[in-house]
């Protein structure tokens, strides 16, 4: 099969978004997609100890409801993923880790946008205060990791907290 991209319209650029309409050549048909631009962003796991983590619990406009999630966000241009994790770490939860372990990256939802998330494991934390973004309504909860679990399809229903619970529950670290 001979793919090819034929060329990107811009429909909407939102604060951290861009809706495009990709035009694509599949053989010698011409198709119509669409394409979400967000870039790359970062998803922590804050130990406590090897049986507690830390999370959030945010209300998402997107889908009107309060979830409970592990501390995630957009890297900034220049940015590297050690830094954003480190920046994000802070902003919602208040907490520094003297120790940030990179386990891998995943595209979030490759269906419609390019975002690449990096997941990361944080220990050895010091709380030194919070200081989240003007648009984040968040408040910190720690849990163990089995309560957490346990809590999954309940208040933890997106899936990179779904996904980093299982990593860290099933790692040796």
């Amino acid at each position: 099969m001979d793919i090819k991209i034929l060329g990107d319209t811009l429909l909407c650029r939102g604060r951290r978004v861009r809706l495009y309409n990709r035009r694509i050549k599949i053989d010698n048909r011409e198709i119509d997609t669409d394409l979400v631009k967000f870039g790359e962003s970062v998803v922590i796991i804050p130990l406590i100890n090897k049986d507690e983590v830390i999370l959030i619990r945010q209300y998402r406009t997107s889908i009107d409801k309060w979830i409970l999630e592990l501390p995630a966000g957009r890297i900034d241009e220049g940015e590297d993923e050690y830094h954003a994790a480190k920046r994000e770490l802070r902003e919602e939860t208040g907490y520094d880790a003297s120790k940030l372990i990179k386990i891998g990256s995943f595209y979030i939802s490759p269906g419609y946008s390019d975002e690449y998330m990096h997941l990361f494991i944080a220990e050895d934390l010091k709380y030194v205060g919070e200081a989240p973004e003007e648009d984040e309504v968040l408040k910190t909860v720690k849990m163990s990791i089995k309560e957490a679990l346990n809590r999954v399809f309940q208040d933890i229903i997106d899936a990179k907290t779904i996904l980093g619970l299982h990593v860290i529950s099933s790692k040796k670290h």
